[in-house]
């Protein structure tokens, strides 16, 4: 059970990050105030891509400690790109 729950960390504690940096920011980005390009996306797109972004960096962990669970300096370079991702 321990090692389902550490799975399911790996695989959405970025998910977790960026969802909660979005819910902070939500009322100080108003992407319709913006001049925007003819083909520029429509604002539902940016939270979809983002969400596929942070669960694939999440699979992408997920995969790699599956693989090599004891080498620290990845698992902090890991967590101070993510930091850095959330500023």
């Amino acid at each position: 059970m321990k090692k389902i729950l550490q799975n399911l960390f790996y695989l959405f504690f970025p998910l977790v990050i960026g969802g909660t940096i979005a819910f902070l920011i939500r009322d100080s980005i108003d992407y319709t105030s913006l001049v925007r390009p003819i083909l520029a996306p429509p604002k539902i797109l940016f939270p979809i891509a983002w969400s596929i972004l942070y669960l694939l960096i999440g699979i992408s962990y997920f995969l790699y400690k599956k693989e090599y669970e004891e080498n620290g300096f990845v698992d902090i370079v890991y967590y101070v790109q993510l930091f850095v991702n959330a500023l």
